[in-house]
């Protein structure tokens, strides 16, 4: 899913921590907001909760999403942010490395 620019600022520790996470970031955002004890819970929260409508209704319009989730709101905050956040992360990635890889040691 491309996502489209939604004019939310996405807080950079976010966008860091998915970036320098090597794992798969399918399925995190949805873990994440259930963990309260991780250090960015509290940003991630409101950064999903401060979602548009458009971002809902982009995730809504998503065919997998549909199959899998149906309509649910909070389901579809979710699942926009994940792809949201992937898309900034991989952004992050290629800045690292068309800036001469200034910041390799904290991205895979």
């Amino acid at each position: 899913m491309l996502c489209p620019e939604i004019g939310i600022e996405v807080p950079d520790g976010l966008v860091a921590d998915f970036a320098r996470d090597p794992a798969s970031p399918y399925e995190k955002v949805l873990k994440k907001l259930d963990d309260t004890a991780w250090p960015l819970h509290a940003p991630l929260l409101q950064f999903v909760e401060s979602l548009s409508v458009e971002a809902v209704k982009a995730a809504r319009a998503d065919h997998a999403f549909a199959m899998i989730y149906g309509t649910d709101k909070r389901c579809a905050r979710t699942w926009f942010a994940q792809w949201y956040l992937m898309q900034k992360a991989s952004e992050a990635r290629l800045r690292s490395i068309c800036d001469g890889g200034a910041n390799c040691a904290a991205m895979p």
